[in-house]
């Protein structure tokens, strides 16, 4: 069986301070 390699990428979140950002957005990205 051969390993799929996942390329790194960058996410540019807008308006990051945000509460929102910091409730969902950031955990989503970390689970």
């Amino acid at each position: 069986m051969s390993e799929h390699q996942v390329e790194p990428h960058t996410f540019v979140i807008i308006g990051a301070t945000g509460d929102l950002t910091r409730r969902k957005l950031l955990p989503a990205l970390y689970h």
